[in-house]
């Protein structure tokens, strides 16, 4: 049998199947390679055993500025930017009032809430090294069970990395 039980897809059926895209955040973009967590993640996708993509925005913020080599990984990523509706400006909201009760002031904090928006619009875990630390105890890590609720995953590297292997 071919691919998707499809007698006219020339493709072969595969054995492992790809179950897990994420989308990555700026502060994911591993240009140095020094980032263990994110090497294995990057080496996985490489084998097509998940697919990392990026919500524009993200993209944006990782391609800005000077630093050369980031812009050459960030190049290497495709980018997805969905259509904003009704339904987004809602979710903006909901996700607003849990990230940033006080509303976001910055541009950089909207842009938080637009990542958020587009990983619940995608239904794609968002991996992220964004709050959940001495220095920022909140931030979309430190929200994340909050965001749970909402239909929002955030991840951190070292867990998109099991979660591909538990695969």
């Amino acid at each position: 049998m071919n691919c998707f039980g499809n007698p006219c897809c020339p493709l072969p059926k595969r054995s492992v199947v790809n179950m897990h895209t994420f989308f990555i955040d700026a502060n994911r973009i591993n240009s140095k390679m020094k980032c263990p967590q994110m090497n294995e993640l990057e080496a996985l996708a490489s084998q097509g055993l998940c697919t990392l993509l990026m919500p524009k925005n993200a993209w944006d913020e990782a391609e800005t500025g000077t630093d050369i080599k980031r812009k050459e990984k960030t190049w290497e990523y495709f980018f997805i930017e969905p259509v904003q509706n009704d339904s987004q400006k809602f979710w903006f909201n909901e996700i607003e009032k849990i990230v940033f009760p006080n509303g976001a002031k910055t541009a950089n904090e909207i842009n938080d809430i637009w990542l958020l928006v587009t990983a619940k619009e995608m239904n794609y875990p968002l991996v992220t090294n964004d709050g959940n630390s001495k220095t920022q105890p909140g931030g979309l890590l430190g929200n994340r069970d909050r965001l749970e609720k909402l239909g929002v995953c955030v991840l951190r590297d070292y867990e998109a990395v099991a979660l591909v292997k538990r695969q």
